[in-house]
């Protein structure tokens, strides 16, 4: 079996596991028939054609000349992109839910532990194949796994997918025992731990989607919780709250610093590494909290 084949039926394992999850869940709180298979069937399907769409868009110029508008239908997994599966998902959880009458926070919320599970597996499975690796691993003391792992010339990489895969497995257990108000919703908060968290990932990825020096997939998260916490900003507004003016400050400050941070990283070889992604981890911890802080604003505990 070569290493796309068993990378292949890994991504099919963690569907497989997502959708009998979630049918666990959905029917074990009195779901049935439609609303019951509907969300995840089209989760995966707007999930797959989102992925593909983000990433022919993301590299559209170079997609084009390589294969033409055509190329848009090549479904093949190292032409997907996790920022396009994300708006699939969500986008068909919702879709599915206003078609079978279900509140879409509900179903969302239902969805996150299945997907993040489903998202878990599928970073496993990145152990067969090369695009979950981060920079050549020098010192032997370091070249083993999970931390680091072998390619085809038995050259030692890290493991970022594994890391990805322990952000995950956060992520399940936010889904499943996080409280429902309080911070905003479940599905909310699992979103906002996935952008928060590839920010980090992708700067540790040697293979990622760029534009110049742009991450395409950190773009894509800044954003994300902007509109989050914009989203957020206003419930609280509606609700009598403010407009999390000082976490919006935050955020902003912080998105700032992380452009600071990976100038420096592209520039600034002489600084150690762990120096700057640690001061990484720290904004990102600041900009997490403050998000929180205005998520509570927006969904009180007592709601």
């Amino acid at each position: 079996m070569t290493g796309e084949t068993a990378y292949l039926l890994t991504l099919g394992i963690a569907v497989a596991m997502g959708v009998g999850f979630y049918a666990r869940m959905a029917s074990g709180r009195g779901l049935r028939g439609t609303a019951l298979w509907l969300p995840p069937v089209l989760a995966i399907i707007l999930g797959v054609l989102s992925a593909r769409v983000f990433y022919f868009l993301a590299r559209l110029d170079y997609m084009l000349l390589q294969r033409g508008w055509a190329g848009l239908w090549d479904l093949r997994p190292q032409g997907l992109a996790l920022g396009g599966a994300v708006i699939g998902v969500l986008l068909g959880g919702w879709l599915g839910a206003r078609v079978a009458g279900v509140k879409a926070h509900r179903v969302l919320d239902w969805l996150s532990a299945p997907a993040a599970w489903a998202l878990l597996v599928a970073r496993l499975g990145e152990f067969f194949v090369d695009r979950g690796q981060g920079a050549y691993v020098r010192q032997a003391a370091q070249q083993f796994f999970p931390l680091a792992v072998k390619n085809q010339w038995d050259e030692w990489y890290y493991a970022i997918f594994m890391l990805e895969a322990l952000f995950a497995l956060v992520m399940v257990l936010v889904a499943l025992y996080g409280r429902q108000a309080g911070g905003a919703r479940r599905w909310q908060r699992v979103l906002l731990l996935l952008l928060l968290t590839q920010v980090f990932s992708e700067s540790l990825r040697a293979e990622t989607i760029k534009w110049g020096f742009v991450r395409v997939h950190q773009l894509f998260s800044a954003l994300g919780i902007a509109a989050l916490m914009l989203c957020w900003a206003w419930k609280a507004h509606r609700n009598g709250r403010g407009w999390c003016l000082p976490e919006l400050a935050v955020l902003l400050i912080g998105i700032g610093l992380l452009i600071g941070i990976e100038f420096a990283l592209d520039r600034w070889q002489q600084t150690p590494r762990w120096v700057l992604y640690g001061a990484m981890a720290l904004v990102l911890t600041g900009i997490g909290a403050a998000a929180l802080r205005c998520g509570r604003k927006a969904y009180p505990l007592h709601e």
